[in-house]
């Protein structure tokens, strides 16, 4: 078997294959799931001379032209060398990329407080902003350029079965077939209910409120991040100097106050004025439920599930991206080492070592969120006195502070 090589891009075809579908058309690999985790997943692997099936249930290019959040989605300095090494970066970057230079940590109200400061690291970001629009926008137009990739919008996978060297996904009206299938949907994954997986959940009884901010200060390439009892307030900075992005968690009861724009902006005006002088809220606001949600098991027979499906964290480290990149490098340097030696990209044993590789990691994203979630969300006095006690002590020790900071850097 010949060894796989990068794809030639192929610029002059410019439309994607799509339905009708073939009946059980093969290919190597399907990925089910056409959101940001599929999309990426798709576009990591189209680099390679793999056959590839992307199944999304809806439509991409009416979900990129009817729904657009502006939420932002923070990049880790060494997710972006992952993602330049399967030539996404310059996909995803075509629009405004903020920098983070500089990330002040506050407990609630208190002057206590920790800052990472880029100067520590010969002033290299700490990490950067994009929309997650602009992201999905770009992989997209990515996945565009690759003739290998074939794309199956408005289906959706009813039923998965297993032969010994094949999976079956049998579609509304047509079944596929690949050496192996890689699972990339939400939190609520229907393949993952489909194959009886067990996964473990907690509801944290918070939502978190995004949007996009302008302001009259600039805010200097800062991130801030204030831990108050109702939980974490986060305001990261976009490119413009006046503009920045929310992620502001609060108690579940929040949602039923129904505030208008108008109101939600005088509660953000009362956080940001110290920092970033007078606001207005420029894009939607949308409310998101938060929980956690984690598989034990990372594959079934030739499934193998990545993304938030996987693992959903909470947002207050800004890390599930970050995270499911990590699982897309790992499989595919492991589907490219095995098929380049003759082995089967679908065995238990390049699955099993997929499972060792990420699991350590993925476990302890998921205790230091969840930890910190718990840690900061209450007003106990004792625990108050013992966090803020910390903020400083890590605050005053520079090889403390850049053993965090390479760490929020997404290096192992």
């Amino acid at each position: 078997m010949k060894n796989l090589s990068k794809t030639r891009n192929d610029k002059s075809t410019m439309k994607l294959e799509t339905s009708p579908v073939l009946q059980h058309s093969q290919y190597d690999i399907i990925i089910i799931g056409g959101g940001i985790n599929g999309l990426t997943a798709a576009a990591s692997l189209a680099e390679y001379d793999f056959s590839i099936a992307l199944v999304e249930k809806n439509s991409i290019a009416q979900r990129l032209k009817k729904f657009r959040d502006g939420r932002g989605i923070s990049i880790a300095k060494y997710s972006r060398g992952i993602l330049e090494r399967y030539n996404i970066w310059p996909y995803i970057t075509k629009k405004e990329v903020g920098e983070i230079h500089k990330i002040i940590v506050k407990d609630g109200d208190s002057a206590s407080q920790l800052k990472f400061d880029n100067q520590l690291i010969n002033n290299q970001p700490l990490g950067f902003l994009i929309e997650s629009d602009n992201i999905i926008e770009g992989l997209y137009q990515k996945i565009l350029t690759h003739k290998n990739i074939t794309l199956i919008e408005e289906q959706e996978c009813c039923n998965i079965s297993f032969t010994k060297h094949n999976v079956s996904i049998h579609l509304n009206d047509n079944t596929i077939q690949s050496t192996i299938a890689v699972v990339a949907e939400g939190k609520n994954s229907r393949i993952r209910s489909l194959l009886d997986l067990p996964h473990k959940s907690k509801d944290y009884h918070q939502t978190a409120i995004i949007c996009n901010i302008s302001h009259s200060l600039p805010h200097k390439n800062h991130a801030y991040e204030h831990f108050l009892p109702r939980g974490p307030f986060a305001l990261l900075p976009l490119q413009d100097q006046h503009k920045s992005s929310v992620i502001w968690t609060e108690n579940s009861d929040i949602t039923k106050l129904k505030l208008s724009v108008k109101e939600l902006q005088q509660f953000l005006q009362e956080k940001c004025k110290d920092t970033h002088g007078d606001i207005k809220i420029v894009t939607k606001v949308s409310y998101f439920p938060l929980s956690l949600s984690y598989m034990r098991d990372y594959f079934k027979e030739r499934a193998v599930f990545i993304g938030d499906c996987l693992h959903s964290i909470h947002p207050l480290a800004g890390q599930g991206y970050n995270l499911s990149l990590r699982d897309i490098n790992a499989i595919t340097q492991l589907f490219t080492e095995y098929y380049n030696l003759g082995l089967d990209i679908g065995s238990q044993a390049l699955l099993n070592k997929f499972t060792k590789q990420r699991k350590k990691d993925n476990f302890a994203m998921i205790s230091i969120t969840d930890g910190l979630n718990k840690l900061f969300s209450n007003d106990i006095s004792i625990i108050q006195s013992v966090r803020r006690v910390g903020l400083d002590l890590v605050d005053n020790i520079p090889t403390l502070q850049k053993f965090f900071m390479k760490y929020a850097m997404g290096k192992k």
